[in-house]
This record gives structure tokens, sequence and C-alpha cells, in this order.
């Protein structure tokens, strides 16, 4: 990796997937020891918790500022870019501020893409939001990475096609969450923001329905609330059988997997790229739930996943209830899923397979 390298990413608290990734991605240049060659981290976290990120603070522009002054410092250093670029007019302001000052430099910019829908983003703002977008990243070596195949065309309106790369989301799962219990009921976990797009209610309402006709199963629900009416629903959502964890990480996270026999991520999300919580799913040998979306129809299939269209509300809740009932009363198929998640996570997922491909393409 020639030259120097300034690595844009928020670190936790909260633990979404941007902060799980960007810790990971730090910890792996680490455990490289310089064989990655120069590199510093910027952290453009904003805000500390999921509920304050809507909410409009003067420490928030205060902290902006401090980024943007890093950036300037860095790239009369020197300092290439590499950066997690935003899918919303907010963040994408905010990404301009910080990558200006590399552009001005002309020092090359990589633009990492962890979502699914910045194209339509950038279709349903004005023209010129998207021609100063591709002259900030359209340097002669700047490049963009999407995380499936499929994706590549989100990143297409800022970067011709041959210059965006792929690379895989990664987790370093601990190999002692495969050790499942068979026995007793089918436990299905559920890891993400609770925001109301991600399937999460319907999730809990099928749960709670194919209880009540006795079928063996327990659901727990990890993550925070988006916002107030989040916490409201959960509040009055049904309980027996589901447990509430509240955000989980270290080894708590990992014993919740250990646990599990199923991830579920009914997401009907459009935005959604390549859930890290699938990818920490298949590496604790569990079979998969979830809707088909490009990143997601990327990363599993019919050996380690159930794959649900992605609807909404009853029609999204009789689909689930049918597909956990299916894997409840199959034990033995489950027990395969998970066998085949976790070999396919070996393959193609693993943190060292992750670094070899996120170092060639931003460095080579």
């Amino acid at each position: 990796m020639p030259g120097r390298l300034a690595i844009f990413g928020p670190l936790p608290p909260p633990m979404t997937g941007m902060e799980a990734f960007t810790s990971t991605l730090l910890a792996e240049l680490r455990r490289a020891d310089g064989a990655a060659g120069e590199w510093i981290h910027v952290d453009t976290s904003i805000s500390r918790s999921i509920a304050e990120r809507e909410k409009l603070r003067a420490g928030k522009v205060v902290t902006l500022v401090r980024q943007a002054v890093r950036s300037i410092v860095l790239a009369a250093r020197g300092f290439r870019a590499y950066y997690p670029i935003s899918q919303n007019r907010i963040g994408l302001v905010r990404d301009l501020a910080l990558l200006l000052p590399f552009r001005l430099a002309r020092r090359p910019i990589v633009i990492h893409l962890h979502g699914g829908m910045l194209d339509r983003v950038l279709a349903s703002e004005p023209g010129l939001v998207t021609r100063v977008l591709r002259w900030v990243v359209g340097g002669r070596e700047s490049r963009g990475i999407v995380l499936t195949p499929s994706l590549r065309h989100c990143l297409e309106p800022l970067l011709p096609r041959e210059r965006i790369g792929v690379v895989p989301n990664t987790s370093a799962v601990p190999v002692w969450t495969t050790q499942k219990q068979q026995d007793g009921p089918l436990g299905v976990l559920f890891v993400g923001t609770l925001v109301e797009t991600k399937g999460y209610r319907e999730l809990i309402t099928a749960v709670a329905a194919i209880r009540r006709d006795g079928v063996p199963i327990e659901l727990e629900v990890a993550g925070e609330p988006y916002a107030p009416a989040d916490s409201d629903w959960l509040e009055h959502s049904p309980r027996e059988g589901i447990r509430l964890l509240g955000r989980i990480d270290g080894d708590g996270k990992w014993r919740a997997f250990r646990r599990a026999h199923v991830v579920a991520l009914p997401t009907r999300y459009p935005p959604e790229g390549q859930p890290l919580s699938i990818i920490e799913g298949m590496g604790a040998a569990c079979a998969i739930v979830a809707t088909r979306r490009d990143g997601i129809v990327d990363t599993v299939g019919e050996t380690e996943a159930l794959l649900l269209e992605p609807t909404a509300g009853a029609t999204l809740e009789a689909d689930l209830a049918r597909a956990l009932r299916e894997l409840a009363g199959a034990r033995g198929r489950v027990a395969a899923m998970g066998r085949s998640a976790r070999l396919r996570y070996e393959r193609d997922l693993a943190p060292e397979l992750f670094l070899e491909r996120w170092l060639a393409a931003v460095g080579r």
C-alpha cells in the first residue's frame, strides 16, 4: 500500500454496522503489524447514541469542524483518503467537507459504500449534488468499493464501473460460538438497530403467533430503538418466549450467537448492503432467515438460508411464521444449514481474506 492513508470511520458507541466494521478494520491493520504501510485513523463519530442522531447539538458542529481541520492537515501532509460514504443528504454534505481538502490537494480518494441505495438517493437530489460529488471523488487515481458485485450500480453515478472494486464485509467470529445446544426450543436471534424497516416488528409478531400454536421457539432481540415510536412499540409488544437484550457487544454478543440456531433479518430496508449480523450468524454456524436484497442474495444461498420476498406487514409476518415453523420442525436441517454457513464464512468472509482484498482495493 504505497503512500500514506487517512482512514475515516466511526468508532462505538453506538455499535451499528459501521462502527463494528471500522473497529474490525483497525484491528486487522494492527494485526498486520506494519505490513500494510503507514496509516492514521480519523474518528468520524458525531453522536454517541442512536437516539442522538436526529438531534441538532452545538457539540456536533464543533466535532465536525475539528474533523474538517484534521482533513486539511492530513491532505497537506500527503495522505490519501479512505472514506465510507453516506447515503443521506446531511451525511453527504459532511462527506464533501471532509473530502474536499484531499481533492484540492490532488490526493487519491477511495470511497467505500456500506449500503445499497446511494444511486437512488442521488437520483432524488438536485443534479448539482451529484456533479459536485463526482468532481470531488473523480480524480484519476480515485476509486470505489462496494460490498458485493450486485451493488456496483450504487456507485456508478460517481465512478466508472472499472474503478469500483468488491470487498465483502467481515467479522472476527469466535469459533466457540459454533458449539450449539441442539435440544430444547429453536433459538432465533435478531441483531440490529430496531427501526421499523428492519422487519423486527413482523418477526416478533410471527414468533408470538407460532408460540401460541405450541411451536417450541424462542426469540432474542438485540439492539437499540431508533426512534420513540420503536420504543413505544416494543413496550407493548408480545413478551412470552421473547427477550429484549438491548445493546450487546463483546462476549455478551457472542454468547447470544452461540445460543442461537437461526439468525433472522427480515429487512424491508432498500439501503441494506451486506448486513454484518448475517455474516456474524454464518460465522457462528447459524441458519439464516432473511429477505431477498442484492447484498444478501450475494452472501447466502439455499444451503445456508431461507430467503423471503421483501414484503411488509401481515404478508411478511405470514412468510416468517411459515419459515420458522418449518425450521422448528426440522432441527437436523437447521444444523446442516448452520454447518454450511460456517464453511462459507471460512471460505469467503473470514477476516484474513478481507484484509488482503481491502489492501488490494485501496492501495494497488
